[in-house]
């Protein structure tokens, strides 16, 4: 009797033991989402922010309602948030891309823009800065506290990501908004010194 007894718990223990593991391993993370996950690296407008493959900021932030590039137009009854992306690579990769924006809303906006073009910043040489005007159309109620999101090049996970806060509150964004005007995309320029 007494050794039923003990093998009955002895079973009852590796049955409670491996309902503990397996309720443990279901918290846990599977290797994709492991290797698919970004590390953020954040900064703020006109700050330097070091990502895998060289420096990255943000600057000459402000708004359109109405993008031009290469002779084509687009205009958008939301808003077009125009920004400058300044990268210096490190001889890693020459580009840098997606470029997204998420909203204060938590949207993310990018991809082709009406006007035509992508949302990417490059080519340049190792350690030679160039700097590329870009203009995302976003929701108007996106734009207090959006922040600019730079990928490594073709690396949208398991890889660094700046996340630069543009420091839009509220009443900057109804300002941005009401002087909205018009924005040319010039050609990305080349030189100066690290962002």
């Amino acid at each position: 009797m007494a050794k039923r007894v003990m093998k009955l718990s002895a079973a009852a223990i590796a049955i409670a033991a491996f309902a503990a593991g397996s309720s443990i391993n279901s918290l846990l993370p599977d290797r994709e989402a492991v290797l698919n996950e970004t590390f953020p690296v954040h900064g703020t407008v006109e700050q330097a922010v070091e990502i895998r493959t060289g420096s990255v900021s943000v600057g000459d932030v402000g708004t359109a309602r109405t993008v031009t590039r290469f002779g084509a137009t687009a205009q958008t009854s939301a808003v077009f948030l125009t920004f400058t992306v300044t990268y210096v690579p490190n001889g890693i990769e020459t580009s840098v891309a997606p470029i997204e924006v998420e909203g204060g809303n938590s949207h993310v906006f990018g991809g082709i823009q009406p006007y035509g073009g992508l949302l990417k910043c490059g080519a340049s040489q190792a350690g030679l800065a160039v700097s590329c005007p870009l203009a995302v159309e976003i929701a108007k109620d996106a734009l207090a506290g959006a922040s600019v999101r730079i990928y490594n090049y073709s690396s949208a996970s398991g890889d660094d990501v700046a996340v630069i806060d543009l420091g839009i509150s509220e009443e900057d964004a109804t300002e941005l908004i009401a002087t909205a005007g018009t924005f040319e995309i010039a050609d990305p320029s080349y030189g100066g010194a690290k962002p």
